[in-house]
């Protein structure tokens, strides 16, 4: 034992350089050679044809008659048997599929080695070599099964253990589809494309999310097959501790093969939405045309080949969540002079002067005070002639309620170029390439900036994403039984999103931040919002440069695999959309006025609301809030993350194999290249500043550029973080495939043990960038902002660029906030165990059956680390020994930020998983395959919540024992059953004529 696996780790050293997986692109296969009374036949020549590019292999049995077979394409083999003294054995069709090992058992019979014996595609169909956990969708159920929006990731909670959301057939664009898996969030999935990680640094999510780009998708049509591993992956599989989805797209080969396809949606048969109906609106548009083709051949005869495939998508979409939005509205009608405004609201006053008791300014009945930024913006009209601030299609009441669908528009181009390349019987190389450009233009911004509040039609975004893959292979067959597989793969995503409002601030008469020409965005809560969402102006660039490198080994009862890994991720992206700011006003009437308050040290001497001037006579703005934000906004983020792992596969007697492995994983922490990273460590803070305030407890990168005030640390790393990079991160994973029935191969034992680890998307960490020096947000509510008007909604201003690096000292009262990195920030991760029965039936009929339970820790959560605690004058608090609202700054950990005004994002999370899962499948025959997939489990965690929406990460309730949170997951479904079925007219495919060739 000691000696192969030495020479394996050797091997492994000396002839890789870094990598990935192995099973993310290739498949195996293997299988025992016996003679007519079940007796193990060594020496035996087994000869590999792959059929679709005639590549050849040999490997020969060993002393127990097995044979096998590592790094494969999947595809269709040919596997030729032979050995002096008995007829040659040859078996087509065997299908070899992406992290799967195909198993070809065989028996040889006595006889002349020229007397060839033909056997078609008998193969087992239960994986007796491995204990993962998973299924395959092929090339047909790709391709015949309808996908709304022609996207594989809409067929991946089809297999039991995963859990998602019901497909939204109406949204806009690719809808990819986020899913959870053994009680893992939509951010621990790991995608795979051809053999290259191709997951989102930014969200990790698959979907894009405002400006962060999502995975590609490549179109059925173009796909080989996906496999979906839900657990016990062996340690040639990383990254994640949810799902690993392993995608292949096709190749060409010795035959040319190719199609067109047109696929077409309308809304002839829709139904009409509800409040549309009750308001009079006529149904939302939905047309979609999905058109395009493929083509695949040699270039040169089992020597070059080609594939190739193009899809174009055209959608205008009125139905999705961006195109269709209920507003409520004032009473206004189409006069929208300033006379007829001021009939309708006249007498009335904003809701801090009618808190006063009904002082100050109200609105003429002539109109004559309307604010002119508003009756700018009442009377602005877009482009279709309607308003701006529209006409309400119903009033209640008093309160005008519309309901609007303005179509999304959606354009996708996505090309795949690949090229495979046997440049010798020994040595291949492939170059697969995929290219998308995607572009939209939403009818709405894609969120509220406050909760219910939607915004009015004119304010949708246009966005723009762009995705390329290119993975390059070089496959070695250095001897019958070593395989050595080099990888490099270039993957870039950029995502840009440009405000919608349809006029600047200038237009609008505002005068805008220092830094941004954009109207702010206009809030006004239980009614409506104007202007573009603070993520719309944001542009992102991540690219990853992946080096992989592994190989294969088999040595008697052993199959070995082992390799390194490396992944250079560059992140650059300026968030400038936000420098527009944020207004809201409480009520319609604040907004027509749009006056100051008092200024300070006026009221109520000089200024009061019987002497207001031009002011609203009470120290309070009608303008509630106002969010202003100025700073330098670039950044560019880098990572390297390595790995290594050792694979055995040991087979212990011929109805056992055991799988065990190891894994070592360094996900590195996120770096700036020009330092511009400020943390807070609430351990070097002191808890009360001094007078004169302290800048104890800020933090900054080793790179951190310019000379620091006393007080702030300067980190050994360029990270933040106290321990630097992680080196903890070791996986073991043990699983065993059991045949318990001697002779009967249709009946496997599946279990297993592993430790799994996730690689954290750079979402959380985003408040590190945006913080002193060189950032300010600037939220002014309440007497502080007093001098707030419409014309002037930030006022002071925030300071302009010039003025940055701005350090503010940490005082008492100073009210500050930021968001911070736990200084023990780790990759979250899970131990999984498993026990599974699987049995084929008679009929092409695979039945599944098990347990699945995991257990994570160190799992992303965010939490505010500085609330108010209870005081007494048994227990006093800095001084204090009673509980006001007027000394709740005191009675906070580290005086001089808010209660809210420490959060962090830190790994502290908790979470476990139990489930029965069960798998009926029978495969296609006679035109028709079922399958179903049952699941009966619950998911337990102690986060309020992990939101997949955006990867924004919430905190519970009660910061100082988050464990007290304890409860059912959001995601968690007791039970799911999901049913898909599949009937093929095989008459009329295999017929004769034209029915034969449609």
């Amino acid at each position: 034992m000691l000696r192969p696996v030495t020479a394996s780790l050797l091997a492994a050293i000396l002839f890789s350089l870094p990598l990935w997986s192995q099973t993310s692109a290739t498949g195996a296969l293997s299988g025992t050679v016996t003679d007519a009374q079940g007796g193990a036949l060594p020496g035996v020549t087994v000869g590999l044809l792959q059929q679709e590019t005639g590549a050849q292999r040999t490997a020969m049995t060993d002393t127990d008659g097995v044979f096998r077979f590592a790094l494969l394409s999947p595809g269709k083999y040919s596997v030729e048997f032979s050995i002096t003294g008995f007829k040659t054995v040859k078996r087509t069709d065997v299908t070899v599929n992406v992290s799967e090992t195909a198993v070809v058992n065989t028996s040889l019979q006595i006889g002349m080695k020229s007397e060839i014996v033909l056997v078609k595609a008998d193969q087992v169909q239960v994986q007796t070599e491995t204990s993962s956990l998973g299924q395959l969708i092929g090339e047909n159920d790709l391709r015949d099964i309808p996908l709304t929006n022609r996207n594989y990731t809409q067929m991946l909670h089809l297999s039991a253990g995963v859990t998602a959301s019901l497909i939204n057939a109406a949204e806009v664009g690719r809808n990819t589809q986020d899913v959870y898996v053994h009680g893992g969030t939509t951010l621990d999935n790991n995608y795979q494309m051809d053999g290259a990680q191709i997951n989102s640094s930014y969200s990790g999510r698959a979907g894009d999310t405002s400006a962060f780009g999502g995975i590609p998708v490549p179109n059925p049509d173009a796909i080989q097959e996906f496999n979906i591993q839900t657990g016990q992956y062996d340690a040639g599989s990383g990254r994640s501790m949810g799902a690993n989805v392993n995608v292949v797209t096709k190749s060409g080969g010795n035959d040319f093969h190719g199609g067109v396809f047109e696929y077409f949606r309308n809304d002839v048969l829709n139904a009409n939405d509800y409040f549309l109906n009750r308001n009079g609106q006529p149904r939302p548009a939905m047309k979609q045309n999905q058109f395009g083709f493929t083509l695949g051949g040699p270039v040169k005869h089992n020597k070059l080949f080609f594939f190739g495939s193009y899809q174009g998508t055209r959608q205008v979409n009125g139905m999705g969540a961006s195109s269709l939005r209920s507003v409520n509205l004032p009473p206004l009608t189409n006069d929208r002079s300033a006379a007829a405004l001021g009939a309708i609201f006249a007498g009335q006053r904003g809701l801090l002067q009618m808190m006063f008791g009904g002082v100050g300014p109200a609105i003429l009945a002539d109109g004559s005070n309307i604010n002119p930024v508003a009756l700018t913006l009442l009377q602005f009209k877009l482009p279709d002639g309607s308003y701006y601030i529209p006409t309400p299609q119903i009033i209640i009441n008093g309160l005008g309620m519309s309901t609007y669908s303005v179509p999304s528009h959606f354009s996708e181009n996505q090309m795949i170029e690949n090229v495979d390349y046997k440049i010798s019987a020994k040595h291949t190389f492939s170059a697969h390439w995929f290219s998308g450009w995607d572009d939209d233009e939403l009818g709405f911004p894609q969120s509220s900036l406050v909760q219910n509040v939607n915004a009015v039609p004119g304010n949708g975004p246009l966005g723009a994403f762009r995705n390329h893959t290119l993975t390059a292979k070089l496959t070695s067959i250095l001897t019958s039984n070593f395989v050595n597989e080099g990888r490099f793969s270039f993957i870039r995503n950029v995502g840009v999103t440009q405000g919608g409002a349809p006029l600047s601030a200038q237009q609008a008469g505002i005068q805008p931040g220092p830094m941004s020409t954009e109207m702010p965005s206009i809030v006004m809560p239980g009614l409506f919002s104007l202007g573009a969402d603070v993520n719309d102006g944001e542009k992102t660039a991540a690219e990853s440069f992946q080096l992989a490198d592994q190989i294969a080994w088999s040595k008697g009862k052993q199959n070995i695999r082992a390799g390194l890994g490396f992944e250079r991720i560059r992140q650059n992206d300026n968030a400038d959309g936000v420098e527009r700011g944020v207004v809201i006003l409480p009520s319609f009437p604040d907004f027509l006025l749009g006056l100051p308050g008092c200024p300070p040290g006026t009221f109520p001497v000089t200024c009061n609301p019987f002497n207001p001037g031009s002011t609203t006579g009470i120290p309070f703005s009608n303008l509630l809030v106002s969010v202003g934000f100025s700073g330098v906004v670039a950044r560019h983020r880098r990572m390297n993350d390595w790995s290594m792992f050792f694979q055995d596969d040991y087979k212990l007697h011929r109805q056992l194999t055991l799988n065990v492995g190891l894994r070592w994983e360094v996900n590195g922490p996120a770096s700036e290249t020009n330092g511009l990273i400020t943390n807070f460590n609430p351990a070097l803070a002191d808890p009360v500043p001094p007078p004169g305030g302290t800048f104890s407890g800020f933090v900054v990168p080793s790179n951190f550029p310019g000379t620091l005030p006393t007080g702030v640390t300067r980190s050994d790393n360029k990270s933040t973080l106290a321990g630097g990079t992680p080196l903890h991160n070791f996986a073991p994973r043990i699983g065993l495939a059991w045949r318990p029935l001697a002779g009967n191969q249709n009946f496997v034992v599946h279990s297993g043990y592993g430790i799994f680890y996730s690689r954290t998307s750079t979402m959380g960490i985003f408040g590190t960038s945006l913080a002193q020096p060189y950032f300010v947000l600037s939220q002014l509510s309440g007497p502080a902002n007093t001098l707030a008007s419409l014309q002037q909604p930030f006022n002071p201003a925030p300071p302009p660029a010039s003025a940055f690096p701005i350090w503010t000292p940490r005082q008492v009262g100073s009210n500050m906030s930021t968001v911070l990195l736990a200084p023990n920030f780790d990759s979250p991760m899970a131990q999984q165990w498993s026990l599974n029965l699987e049995y084929e039936l008679k009929g092409g009929v695979m039945a599944k059956l098990g347990y699945v339970g995991s257990h994570g820790t160190r799992l992303l959560e965010m939490a505010e680390l500085n609330q108010a605690q209870l005081a007494s004058p048994q227990n006093p608090i800095h001084g204090e020994t009673t509980n006001t609202v007027l000394n709740v700054g005191m009675r906070v950990p580290i005086v001089g930020f808010t209660p809210d005004g420490l959060r962090a994002t830190e790994t502290g999370g908790m979470s476990s998983y139990h489930g029965l899962e069960a798998t009926v499948r029978k495969r296609l025959s006679h035109g028709l395959q079922l399958q179903a997939s049952y699941t009966f489990s619950k998911t337990l965690d102690n986060e309020v919540t992990l939101q997949s929406s955006g990867g924004v990460l919430y905190g519970g309730q009660t910061q100082t024992t988050v464990g007290n949170g304890r409860g059912v997951a959001e995601f968690s479904r007791p039970q799911r059953l999901v049913l898909s079925y599949l009937y093929s007219f095989s008459n009329f495919r295999a017929g004769a004529g034209l029915w034969g060739r449609l």
